[in-house]
């Protein structure tokens, strides 16, 4: 898997910054779509793996798993609310810088 997705992580997004930028003329929009779906595209392969090949398989939680997992969730929404709370204060600004 560390070789697959390494090259997922790595090549995908080289190709598609020089398409979108270079070749179809988006500039920094277009380094920003390439990025979307080289993430995308390396997010799938991530869960393709865990569901086909890994010694532990992933699967999705049925409902009446979820009241157990209300900690775990907490938890995940705790750490991502301060990239969220940082990218909302960057946004305005950079929109401003963009005009």
């Amino acid at each position: 898997m560390k070789r697959i997705d390494f090259e997922i992580g790595i090549c995908f997004p080289l190709i598609l910054d020089s398409l979108f930028i270079f070749v179809f003329g988006f500039g920094i929009r277009g380094a920003a779509i390439a990025t979307v779906i080289s993430q995308f595209l390396s997010a799938a392969y991530v869960l393709l793996f865990l569901e086909k090949k890994a010694e532990m398989k992933a699967r999705l939680l049925k409902k009446k798993e979820l009241s157990g997992c209300m900690e775990n969730v907490k938890n995940i929404i705790s750490l991502g609310t301060a990239g969220v709370i940082m990218l909302l204060t960057v946004l305005p600004e950079l929109k401003r810088m963009e005009n």
